[in-house]
């Protein structure tokens, strides 16, 4: 048995731990609320920046040629800022080039405005209080004794007078030189700048524009000290990536060796690879890395602004566009946009097609209810077209089943390739689910195949070894090519 003591120090424990338990659960319902207003603020803030850079990316043309497949929804709200700051920025630099053009337009119309008014004014002083004018030859100025006996003569000859149209067109010509001479003498000429208020404010915008033009130009000081420390494989390098565009180190390396390994003696992989990486460090270069399931992480690099003035002042020539920023701006990102053009060379390399494009952005294939659709790659034979997917399972289901559609009214075949196994098994069930769903009204039967990009490469790329997974829409049966089990 307890004591009372005992059973006193239990119950205030009790009391205490019930005590603790209530506070805590008022805290946490605090914390709760918090959260909840916390999280409906970011959203809310999620939401506005969402709409304020898709208002921004909506007027940038280049922005609305991408294809439905690659939505502004499904990009980080990071991702999107960077997109749009980079759309703000292009935009800025276009309406600062325009503005300064109609800034010289209007210095240009003002100067002429100023011209044509000191030409009035010389006209208006070439005659005098009479309206004669100064330099008009004698014999067209008029004599009234002269006019009146012409009018006494013309009075005694009566009907005998005739005017011909000889004499008009005479008087018309005489007419003629005579304003020919008066002009002679004005030109129009860059008249002397009054002081007035017109032509303080064109003062004032010429000196703003010049200060604009100013601040645009890039200080070729720093650009000169980076030119005098890149040493001959540097400067290769530089010329490489600015007359091809090249952006994949091996392929840098590749063509550097071509052109310089008989010129220049000691050089070497490892002095290439050096040699990038300073440039780097002096924001010559920027490097990203691609991971590629082939082939492990795969260096790329492009040319900053900084690197772009560097060529045009090694070459007095502009860069091409590297190709890291026309994959980006064709497939959204660079893992999607080099995936694409790594199965684009399997399939290239295979020999079965005779062309094999993966740039298709301005090509869309028009569909017969006025939609369009975009393949990632589009491979020709002799007799057919062939369309191949790049899909890292990203997709929502609703934008898959949209895509999924669209193929199925072109083509027969729906090629589709991922980067791995995980990727593999969730396209098999969206595609699954999407077959099911499937407006039983559309007539048209396809076959869906899937693969890994490792299993296509290694089993007879364009044919049907290739290919893990069949699933034929009209039975809604999947059939495992290779014998694997998802």
């Amino acid at each position: 048995m307890y004591s009372n003591i005992e059973y006193s120090k239990l119950l205030a424990k009790y009391n205490r731990v019930v005590s603790e338990n209530i506070s805590l659960r008022d805290q946490l319902q605090q914390n709760n609320r918090r959260m909840a207003e916390r999280e409906t603020r970011i959203k809310h803030d999620n939401d506005m920046i969402r709409s304020i850079c898709e208002e921004i990316l909506s007027k940038d043309n280049n922005e609305m040629v991408v294809g439905e497949e690659y939505s502004w929804d499904r990009m980080s709200v990071s991702e999107l800022i960077e997109r749009t700051i980079l759309s703000y920025r292009k935009h800025n630099r276009e309406r600062t080039e325009l503005i300064l053009k109609l800034v010289d337009l209007t210095d240009e119309r003002a100067d002429q405005i100023d011209s044509l008014t000191e030409q009035i004014e010389q006209l208006e002083h070439m005659y005098d209080s009479k309206g004669k004018p100064d330099n008009i030859p004698a014999s067209s100025v008029s004599d009234p004794e002269n006019e009146k006996k012409t009018e006494d003569e013309s009075a005694k000859c009566g009907d005998r007078i005739t005017i011909g149209p000889e004499d008009c067109i005479n008087d018309m010509l005489d007419a003629v030189v005579d304003a020919m001479k008066i002009t002679e003498s004005v030109h129009i000429k860059p008249p002397p700048i009054p002081i007035s208020e017109p032509r303080e404010k064109i003062e004032r915008i010429k000196s703003e524009k010049k200060k604009v033009k100013e601040s645009m130009k890039i200080d070729v000081t720093p650009i000169k000290v980076h030119i005098d420390k890149i040493n001959p494989i540097m400067k290769a390098i530089v010329l490489v990536m600015g007359e091809i565009g090249l952006s994949v180190y091996m392929e840098i390396r590749d063509e550097v060796l071509k052109r310089c390994g008989d010129t220049m003696p000691g050089i070497s992989e490892q002095r290439i690879r050096a040699g990038i990486t300073q440039l780097e460090s002096m924001n010559i270069v920027q490097k990203n890395t691609f991971r590629s399931p082939l082939r492990g992480n795969l260096n790329i690099a492009r040319l900053t602004v900084t690197g772009m003035t560097v060529f045009k002042e090694l070459t007095g020539k502009l860069p091409v566009i590297s190709e890291m920023e026309r994959i980006v701006k064709e497939h959204d990102n660079i893992e999607h946009g080099y995936g694409i053009r790594e199965l684009a060379d399997i399939l290239e390399n295979s020999g079965k097609y005779s062309s094999v494009t993966w740039m298709n952005g301005r090509k869309p294939i028009q569909l017969k209810d006025g939609q369009s659709i975009i393949p990632d790659i589009t491979a020709k034979t002799a007799d057919r077209i062939e369309y191949f997917e790049y899909e890292r399972a990203n997709h929502s289901f609703p934008d898959l089943k949209v895509k999924l559609n669209k193929l199925a009214s072109i083509t027969k075949y729906i090629n589709i390739v991922v980067q791995n196994t995980d990727q593999l098994n969730a396209m098999l069930r969206s595609v699954e689910k999407w077959a099911k769903e499937r407006d039983s009204s559309v007539p048209h039967k396809c076959l869906v195949r899937l693969s890994t990009i490792k299993y296509y490469s290694q089993h007879e790329p364009g044919t049907d070894m290739a290919w893990m997974y069949e699933l034929n829409t009209e039975t809604g049966e999947l059939i495992s090519v290779s014998g694997s089990t998802s």
